[in-house]
């Protein structure tokens, strides 16, 4: 056992000599120092080493190749491990000289030096001193290092507890030709940064490269840098933290503000630029918050719009454009909308507007996701999709793809003004509203086609490219506005008239009606006029479907039937021209006194109806001129003319050459067969006037009155005599003959009648009241013309058996009404007392003859 021990302590002693007298060797060695010019080991090869002990270590080294991977991944890896081996090459090195470490094909140059080292690497450059090192605690004085991976360089103060693994720095950084201070801590592996700059002018550089290092959309990129370039920026307190292990660089705890000044903000390529003369950008969140403190777009002050950028560093990022301005909603809003597909229908080219928008932009893919807005309108005039308007006032809402619009006043020129409320879905294009027509007027200069106040219905538009339609459901119209044209089309004309003066002015009531206008001056309409109630006859039914076309123009108003019977024009004057259509009215509801504009209405193989009575006046052509209360009328037949002129204080009436049938269809009825006829008649209206009605061998027949008179004759023996070929059932044969008349008020006076016949002579006067049709009359009837004519040539006999006149007559009495006249005569006393009055003619004749 005790061989054993023996044994084993001198194996022991044996081991720590060797191990003494190689350290002493080694000491001895490397007090002198060693040197050797190349020295290859597996994997490695060394030159030009050498290598002495001075109280530490000095190690010179040309070239170490390294003939393996690096583990660096990057200068953070680096400056990691440099500061792990940094105690003990402190503790055994006084110096360390190593001009290349050749590894990977990478080329290290290192040094240290009494407490300063400097290392120049492809990932990193650093010169430093070591302020303070104890135990595991180090100081480090960076006088300089540059992280070539990220371009950027620092210095400072780094305090650094290996043992906890903490790692401190405060001092500077350059970037990019980015000045700025940095607080940097590391703790487990997690670097915890704060970083505020001086101000500088550009930040492209720094983004491009940052966006290749961290997962940034572009788009997102592109506002940060490209949409938003200023002249002067400036960082304030940058903060987040990085994982060195996983990359990992929590965007959500990122956070910081940044102000720029003088900036230029391009929402879109497309779009015109905004300036911006101070802007503070927050980083928060992972969002990337702008907040304008002056800014200017177009001219107009956007100061309190607001845009911010969601998700920055993650994926679903995007932009919230939230601009609020009083600026009108023109072109330029209209810019921005474009460039991100959104179109509404309205434009304001004048007025104040309160307008908010707001885009929800997402960067991948690019599109909108919601987009709101709204605009309060006043005093301002509008484009509605290239129709020109104004608005008094109005609200309209913007959301995705509806625009509502709530209490909009909508004016267009003198034609309309409409208060409107209703949904707009842009997809569809299609407008459903309520609406108040304050006032809808279509028409030109003293023609008014239409004019509406205060009329309350919903309506319907429609929009598309370039052109708008709306169907207005209270009238069933329909008013599209085109790019090169408008168009107006009622289905409904009953519900127009009401609100129509021109159809109530001719009888308009029902039918359809499409009106092309370009400039509302200029009107081609096309009409199909139903249950008509015009005064125009067509083989003698009432007119009561047409179809018209009308031109309205500053200078021309046309109308022309489609059969081409009927023809108005304003050219030259107002001209109402009918061909082959009768026409027909009441002469007694004509308003004598009424004012109408100079017109002329010309009728061609027409006729003239009265529907108050039986007259029904020939025509082949005539005319009848109207100015104001003068009106002018001519109508020739034939030879036959017949004219009536009327002022305001005078009426006159003339008829020349005039035929039985003339008259008689003037009458509708057969009173006279043959002959010449006159009339004159001369007032100061047809209420007030005196005339003359002339007779020229003719036949009276046919008329009640003398049909009644010669019933009357039959039932009276003494007046037999009547019946001879000149006055009998067949008519009385008028040689010539005359009604002196006048008309008072309603009643017509014949002041003198006279008809010379061939066997009886008729003489009278009398009233008829024409409202009440009464009549009043004295009738005197010479008879037995054919013994007259002999006694007539007996001087003496002539008084005695005819009398003082030389006529026998008889005296009738009528009465009763015109479709029912009663006769009374005197005959039978007249024959009573004829004898008588021969003897007593008889008795005086002495007394005659010396008279």
């Amino acid at each position: 056992m005790i061989k054993m021990t023996s044994h084993i302590i001198n194996r022991i002693w044996k081991l720590f000599l060797f191990i003494f007298l190689f350290i002493a060797l080694l000491f001895v060695v490397l007090t002198n120092g060693i040197r050797v010019e190349s020295l290859e080991l597996p994997k490695v090869k060394i030159s030009q080493l050498y290598i002495k002990l001075d109280k530490k270590l000095i190690l010179n080294i040309g070239t170490i190749d390294i003939d393996t991977q690096s583990k660096e991944e990057s200068s953070l890896e680096e400056i990691n491990r440099l500061i792990t081996k940094l105690p003990y090459i402190h503790e055994f090195f006084k110096l360390i000289s190593v001009q290349n470490i050749i590894f990977n094909n990478n080329t290290i140059h290192f040094l240290y030096k009494s407490d300063m080292f400097h290392i120049d690497s492809d990932f990193l450059t650093i010169d430093t001193h070591v302020k303070a090192l104890k135990d595991s605690t180090i100081e480090l004085d960076i006088k300089r290092m540059i992280l070539k991976d990220f371009e950027v360089e620092v210095k400072g103060i780094l305090q650094a507890n290996l043992k906890e693994e903490l790692f401190n720095f405060k001092g500077d950084f350059s970037i990019f030709n980015i000045d700025g201070e940095a607080e940097l801590r590391v703790y487990n592996r997690e670097l915890f940064y704060r970083l505020n700059t001086q101000t500088f002018n550009t930040l492209e550089p720094f983004m491009d490269f940052i966006v290749t290092k961290v997962d940034i959309q572009p788009l997102a990129a592109d506002w940060i840098y490209k949409r938003i370039v200023a002249k002067q920026y400036k960082l304030n307190n940058l903060e987040g933290k990085f994982n060195l292990d996983t990359l990992e660089f929590y965007p959500y705890l990122m956070r910081g503000g940044a102000s720029v000044k003088n900036a230029v903000v391009k929402f879109d390529k497309k779009a015109p630029s905004a300036l911006v003369s101070k802007l503070d950008i927050i980083l928060k969140n992972n969002q990337l918050i702008f907040d304008t403190k002056k800014a200017e777009y177009q001219g107009k002050d956007i100061t309190n719009t607001k845009i911010h950028i969601y998700n920055l560093m993650t994926k679903g990022s995007g932009i919230i454009l939230d601009i609020n301005a009083d600026t009108m909603l023109d072109d330029s809003i209209h810019a921005i909308l474009h460039a991100f597909n959104i179109e509404i229908p309205i434009t304001q080219t004048s007025g104040t507007t309160t307008a908010n928008v707001k885009l929800n932009i997402q960067f991948y893919p690019l599109g909108v996701i919601h987009h709101s807005g709204s605009f309060k309108v006043t005093d301002a005039d509008i484009n509605l999709v290239g129709v020109p308007m104004h608005s008094k006032t109005g609200f309209i809402e913007l959301d995705n793809s509806m625009i509502y619009l709530k209490n909009v006043n909508l004016k267009y020129g003198n034609i309309f003004d409409i208060d409107t409320s209703g949904d707009f879905n842009l997809t569809t294009r299609i407008y459903k509203s309520s609406n108040k027509i304050n006032s809808l007027h279509v028409g030109l200069d003293e023609l008014t086609l239409l004019d509406i106040e205060d009329f309350n219905t919903t309506a319907t538009m429609q929009t598309d490219d370039n052109r708008t339609t709306i169907y207005i459901d209270g009238l069933k119209t329909e008013l599209k506005f085109l790019s090169n044209n408008n168009i107006i089309s009622a289905e409904k004309l009953n519900l127009i008239y009401p609100h129509s003066p021109f159809m109530k002015d001719i009888g308009i009531k029902n039918g359809t009606l499409k009106i092309d206008t370009l400039d509302f001056q200029n009107y081609e309409i096309v009409a199909n006029l139903k249950n008509l109630n015009l005064p125009l006859r067509e083989n003698g039914n009432k007119v009561e479907e047409l179809d018209l076309k009308i031109e309205i123009n500053e200078e021309i108003v046309e109308a022309i039937s489609s059969d081409k019977k009927i023809k108005f024009t304003n050219l030259g004057g107002k001209k109402l021209t009918i061909e082959n259509i009768d026409i027909a009215f009441d002469f007694s509801k004509q308003q004598e006194s009424a004012d109408m504009d100079q017109m002329a209405f010309i009728g061609i193989n027409s006729n003239i109806i009265d529907t108050n009575s039986t007259f029904k006046v020939l025509s082949h052509h005539f005319s009848y001129l109207v100015d104001g209360e003068n009106s002018f009328f001519n109508s020739k037949f034939f030879s036959q003319n017949i004219s009536l002129s009327r002022t305001k204080n005078r009426l006159s009436l003339e008829g020349q050459n005039l035929t039985s049938m003339f008259i008689n269809t003037l009458f509708t009825k057969k009173i006279f067969d043959g002959g010449i006829f006159e009339l004159h008649a001369d007032g100061k209206n047809s209420r007030d006037l005196n005339g003359t009605f002339k007779i020229n061998n003719s036949t009276i027949k046919g008329i009640i009155f003398y049909n009644n008179l010669m019933a009357f004759i039959q039932t009276i023996p003494s007046l037999i005599t009547f019946q001879n070929p000149g006055f009998n059932e067949d008519g009385f044969k008028v040689t010539s003959g005359f009604v002196d008349f006048s008309k008072d008020k309603d009643t017509l006076i014949i002041n003198r009648l006279k008809m010379k016949g061939e066997s009886a002579d008729v003489a009278g006067s009398g009233t008829i009241n024409l409202k009440t049709k009464k009549l009043d009359i004295n009738l005197q009837i010479g008879v037995l013309k054919n013994l007259t004519r002999i006694v007539d040539a007996i001087p003496i006999a002539n008084y005695i058996l005819l009398g003082e006149d030389g006529k026998m007559y008889t005296n009738i009495k009528v009465s009763g009404t015109l479709e029912d006249p009663k006769m009374k005569t005197y005959a039978i006393q007249d024959t009573f007392l004829t004898p008588l009055e021969i003897i007593k003619r008889a008795l005086e004749t002495p007394i005659k003859i010396l008279q």
